[in-house]
């Protein structure tokens, strides 16, 4: 019993390890000067940077390429985040969120049907 316990209790540190970064904020029905202005924020909850080359955000059908410009990439700024740091990404343009310059501008959107 006992070793079994210890196996589930690694087992749950090793996962927790693994998820260092996390969706933090998703404005999917946009903001207040428009509904287009959808954003989605990744926070890296780690002291290491991560680099996201390889990484895919992927919905219902629809998939963002998170380390590389590529399909509905527009703009990218940046593939890493900082330790603590966060990642942006905006619907179409720069102007989504005031005052911080998106790491990745894509085409597309949310459904707002519960991705």
């Amino acid at each position: 019993m006992r070793g079994l316990l210890a196996a589930a209790l690694w087992l749950a540190m090793a996962v927790m390890g693994a998820a260092q970064v996390v969706i933090n904020e998703v404005a999917w029905g946009g903001t207040g000067a428009s509904p287009y202005y959808e954003w989605i924020e990744l926070y890296n909850a780690s002291d290491e940077p991560v680099d996201l080359t390889g990484w895919v955000l992927a919905w219902e059908g629809a998939s963002i390429p998170l380390g590389e410009k590529s399909g509905d990439t527009m703009v990218l700024r940046s593939h890493v985040i900082p330790p603590h740091g966060y990642f942006l990404l905006e619907r179409t343009s720069d102007d989504t969120v005031v005052g911080r310059e998106a790491d990745l501008i894509y085409n597309g959107a949310l459904s707002n049907r519960g991705e």
